[in-house]
């Protein structure tokens, strides 16, 4: 084996006794044309990582970020609609009735400023998703300034909300919702 070595070092025209200065000699080429290759790939290498981790960082920020915030939101308001759905004029609390309205107007404010200040990127996602912004807005608004209504207009309203959000809707809102809209259209 050591005499293989030795015979390949010869054949470059170095002896290994010179040290490994003989490997470095520009004339072989063997060896000095890998070195640019080898810089290249770093190069490569460091810009491309560079560059995917400024768009990992633009993509987080400004599609990622508020995305989470809407969904958070969007869990707000479902929690806050199926509480007040469960607050009756049969179960009159007055304090929690009134906590339950001021944070469902405060989160379609928040819903309110997150479309309007959304990238055009994640607005167009999430209307391609089927959220309507503004009709969960409006919806939860109006839901919270009928509270002390019962003649179905919460129903209507909750009904508005969960559409433009996407959730689950009882089947007895859906069936007021219906006729109500049915009786708008007269």
């Amino acid at each position: 084996m050591a005499m293989r070595a030795a015979n390949e070092f010869e054949q470059l025209g170095c002896v290994p006794a010179e040290g490994p200065s003989c490997l470095e000699t520009p004339e072989e080429g063997a060896l000095a044309s890998v070195q640019p290759a080898l810089l290249s790939t770093i190069i490569v290498a460091a810009v491309s990582g560079f560059a995917g981790g400024l768009f990992a960082w633009v993509a987080g920020v400004f599609f990622g970020k508020p995305l989470a915030r809407f969904y958070e939101l969007r869990a707000d308001a479902y929690r806050l609609i199926f509480i007040g759905a469960n607050i009756g004029r049969y179960r009159f609390d007055a304090a929690r009735t009134a906590a339950i309205y001021v944070d469902l107007r405060r989160t379609a404010a928040e819903i309110d400023v997150l479309g309007a200040v959304l990238p055009k990127s994640a607005r167009w996602f999430l209307a391609w998703r089927g959220y309507n912004l503004v009709q969960a807005t409006a919806g939860l608004l109006e839901l919270s300034d009928s509270s002390h209504k019962s003649d179905g207009l919460k129903a209507f309203h909750r009904v508005n909300a969960q559409q433009g959000l996407r959730l689950p809707i009882d089947p007895g809102d859906r069936a007021v919702f219906e006729r109500r809209s049915r009786l708008e259209d007269i």
